[in-house]
This record gives structure tokens, sequence and C-alpha cells, in this order.
């Protein structure tokens, strides 16, 4: 009865790709699954090099992305998946043609080593671009890359909140991949 109903939604697809049935290699609204992000030294799963925590220089760790669905621009989050998805970093505009972003990313509004793009402050207030893991606590923090529908976050300036300018990208997300890194105080 199952495999009726699928060939009952494939005839109904007919030719559109975008309308086919998920599968392993397309898990996400029909974009390759081959959407992933690394970092050259923050391996998925493992401790943040104290670089890129206050134990250390505190700066941003270099980010690659290959993959995902053709976008418009992308945008960068990091959390704090242990503290309630506490917001830590968010840089956003990022050119389409961006597949990474450099280490130790400026913390201005307007940072010049990613032409276009722009930051949020972090919960630190007044303090734009990327503050690192410094809990007392053993914490787990995820860095997800967004591929977006739109070249510029509308509605979103140098006034807008961190948590604000994340809302305002979830209506534009047309995909978006992981990497998870742990701190231990």
């Amino acid at each position: 009865m199952q495999r009726l109903l699928w060939l009952g939604a494939l005839a109904a697809c007919g030719d559109n790709p975008a309308a086919t049935p998920p599968d392993a290699n397309y898990p996400h609204d029909g974009f390759p699954a081959s959407f992933s992000i690394t970092s050259p030294t923050l391996a998925d799963g493992n401790q943040f090099p104290d670089a890129h925590t206050c134990r250390g220089s505190n700066t941003s760790p270099q980010l690659d992305w290959t993959g995902g669905p053709p976008a418009q621009s992308f945008a960068v989050v990091m959390v704090n998946v242990s503290y309630f998805d506490q917001a830590h970093w968010m840089i956003y505009d990022i050119p389409a043609t961006a597949t990474g972003l450099p280490a130790s990313v400026e913390r201005t509004y307007a940072p010049a080593r990613v032409a276009g793009a722009h930051q949020t402050t972090s919960y630190e207030p007044g303090v734009y671009g990327y503050l690192g893991p410094c809990s007392q606590f053993q914490d787990t923090y995820r860095f997800s890359v967004y591929a977006l529908d739109v070249a510029a976050l509308p509605g979103v300036t140098d006034a807008t909140s961190i948590d604000d300018a994340i809302a305002a990208l979830e209506p534009h997300e047309l995909g978006s991949a992981g990497l998870i890194g742990g701190f231990t105080p």
C-alpha cells in the first residue's frame, strides 16, 4: 500500500525534480546532502582550541563550507547548545561566492576581511562579532552555516539584536550545515 502511495505521489509530481520524495542523498527539500561545514582548527565533535576561547586570543576559527543549495548569500551562527542555544556570534550577508570565512574576523559591524558581510553584537552588549567559549561549565557549541534566498537580510541593521537577526534569517533559509565543538573550563 505504501509503495502505491509513493507511486501515486510520483505521478502527481510529473517532471518536477523538486517534488520527488526525499532520499538519503537529498534529505533537505531536494537539495544535495553534501552541504557541510568544516574547520582546519576544530574537528567536528572535538574540543575548541584555546585560541578560539577566552583562554586564548578569543578569535574566530577559519570555517569552510561545500555543497548546499544555490544561495544568494550565507550566514554563520554560533550558539551554546548547552545553555538554551545562547547565540554567541552571527555574521550574515556573506556573498554567495564565498566558500568560507577566514580566521580572526574583525570585531566590527562590517568586517573588511569578509567584504559585504555584517555582524551583530554578541551576547555582550556593544561587542560586534565573535565571542568564543568562556563558560565555567562544560558546554557544547554549534556553528551553523545557512544558505539564504536573499543577498541581504531585510530589515537587519547594526542596531538589530543577534536574536532578532537569527529570527530574520529563518524564513530565508534554503539549507544549513553544522559543526559541533566542546569546551571544558
